[in-house]
């Protein structure tokens, strides 16, 4: 909204030796100011990995007498989530600031598994005695669930292995004699 305003001057001067000056009357606005949104934006550059804290987006570099409230930036699942934000203001004297919704992500995260791997450096020789593998270093939060993988030796002895989510061990449990 534009306010206006009258103007009107009333001129003194040396009558005796000139003619009376005119100036018409000035009809003159005073318009809303507009708040210096260019340092404003939301602070996220890039997407969140889980971690299972409380992950929070917000607007940064907003001018004095703007304040943010905010909707939908904050979360800590895994998903795609939308941020808006209402601003108040002085709706008096500026006009509207405005600020775009935010569309943002808390990703998956990746196990180190840099450390992971199994005991086993050297071919096993058979000698009717049980035969182990270990599965070692696993990060907190990864175990094992089960896993079974069969051989067949050159002897002709086929091995049935299993890997049990108690042990994280692989088992030579039982073997068959192929026929032949």
């Amino acid at each position: 909204m534009k306010l206006t305003y009258p103007a009107s001057v009333t001129l003194a001067y040396d009558a005796a030796n000139y003619e009376q000056p005119a100036i018409s009357d000035l009809n003159w606005t005073i318009g809303k100011a507009s708040y210096d949104m260019t340092g404003a934006g939301w602070d996220y550059p890039d997407p969140f990995v889980f971690d299972g804290t409380e992950k929070i987006v917000e607007l940064t570099g907003l001018p004095d007498g703007v304040t943010a409230f905010y909707s939908g930036n904050t979360a800590t699942a895994i998903g795609n989530f939308t941020a808006s934000v209402t601003l108040a203001y002085d709706a008096a004297n500026y006009e509207q600031p405005a600020i775009s919704d935010l569309n943002w992500t808390i990703g998956k995260a990746s196990f180190d598994m840099t450390s992971a791997g199994w005991d086993y450096t050297d071919p096993f020789a058979v000698d009717g005695s049980e035969k182990i593998v270990e599965l070692t270093g696993l990060p907190d939060g990864v175990t094992v669930a089960f896993t079974v993988a069969t051989r067949q030796l050159p002897s002709g002895t086929i091995l049935l292995l299993s890997l049990s989510a108690m042990s994280q061990s692989i088992m030579c449990n039982q073997s068959f004699q192929t026929e032949g």
